[in-house]
């Protein structure tokens, strides 16, 4: 898993930023190159304050927010809100529109956090006990299938005192 997890960075990180630099370089020139980039920053940009967004689904389904950190989505909104102003400092709306996006996202994110923050702990234990009902085993079912043709014998104790008053365990057999 963690080779695959390399290979897949390598070829994001090295062949998507290698083809981006010469696609780029030599297909277009000046303000256009410029203009290109800027809208694969964008792309980027608002994907990086999207994918937070895939959770939102799996907190809503089950109530808690385990899987989506508070501070992910506090340190987002944050650096959102902190880009969009120097986006419009320096007049580049493709620094500064992902970024109201991603403030939105980032707000959405952490509205959901204080709605669900406490779990139903009642809901979260009833599914954990259905889930382990699927596994249990009725033992006595199994042994009468398991040992219906074996006659076997049974070891009971009984209690015996001897001469000196002391209890003495010993040893029956009886066949079934």
């Amino acid at each position: 898993m963690q080779i695959q997890t390399v290979k897949l960075l390598l070829l994001l990180n090295i062949f998507g930023f290698g083809a981006i630099c010469l696609l780029t370089f030599f297909l277009s020139k000046g303000a256009i190159r410029e203009k290109i980039l800027g809208y694969i920053c964008m792309t980027f940009a608002l994907s990086v304050f999207a994918a937070p967004l895939f959770i939102v689904r799996k907190v809503i389904k089950t109530k808690s927010v385990e899987y989506m950190p508070f501070t992910l989505s506090f340190f987002l909104t944050i650096g959102a809100v902190a880009w969009f102003f120097y986006g419009l400092l320096i007049k580049d709306l493709n620094v500064a529109i992902p970024n109201v996006l991603g403030f939105i996202f980032g707000v959405l994110q952490m509205i959901l956090y204080v709605i669900y923050k406490n779990p139903n702990k009642k809901i979260v234990e009833q599914t954990k006990l259905q889930e382990l009902s699927e596994h249990v085993v009725d033992v006595v079912k199994l042994s009468t299938m398991v040992c219906s043709e074996l006659n076997s014998v049974v070891p009971q104790l009984s209690t015996i005192q001897n001469e000196d008053n002391e209890i003495v365990m010993k040893k029956q057999t009886d066949h079934v």
